[in-house]
């Protein structure tokens, strides 16, 4: 047989009941609540693994560029390295060119020096010269001097002693 439940206990059963119902529902929501975490965890998660990629992609894409940039900068400094090269050597070249032209005309300036100083030192050797033969022979005519100043000098053959044998006691005129 049934028995009925004292009222305070049926209250108490019926609160249970009720507190059953709110547990339940806290629960729910409490399970709702943990899925909903769950979800936006899983999300965060996925935003932050795809946030993670395209930074590394992107640092990828920039260490490329970067790498494609000090490539271009190396050819072109090789570039300018050839072209200050060429242009040293053909500055150097017209330089050395110049030089030799310069010292070649020095040369020839010297050269024309040198033999005009020789022709104007033999003029004035044969001036005065013959600036000391006249006054020579102007002081030999004022002493009287006969003979002339030079007298050429004559050697005899064995053919001309022969001829000559006779003649060698007396002094000849020349």
């Amino acid at each position: 047989m049934l028995e009925s439940a004292p009222p305070v206990a049926a209250a108490t059963t019926a609160v249970a009941k009720g507190d059953d119902g709110v547990t339940n529902s806290r629960e729910i929501s409490l399970m709702n609540l943990t899925n909903a975490m769950i979800i936006l965890k899983r999300a965060f998660n996925n935003l932050d693994d795809e946030t993670i990629a395209q930074i590394k992609l992107n640092d990828d894409i920039i260490k490329m560029e970067l790498n494609q940039f000090k490539h271009e900068n190396n050819l072109h400094q090789k570039s300018l390295n050839l072209k200050n090269s060429d242009l040293n050597s053909r500055i150097l070249s017209d330089m050395v060119s110049g030089l030799k032209s310069e010292i070649e005309t020095f040369r020839w300036q010297l050269t024309r020096a040198g033999i005009l100083s020789i022709m104007i030192m033999a003029v004035c050797i044969m001036g005065v010269w013959n600036l000391t033969k006249k006054l020579a022979i102007g002081d030999d005519a004022e002493h009287e001097h006969k003979g002339p100043l030079l007298q050429p000098v004559h050697q005899q053959t064995d053919e001309e002693s022969h001829d000559y044998e006779a003649d060698w006691d007396e002094p000849v005129a020349v």
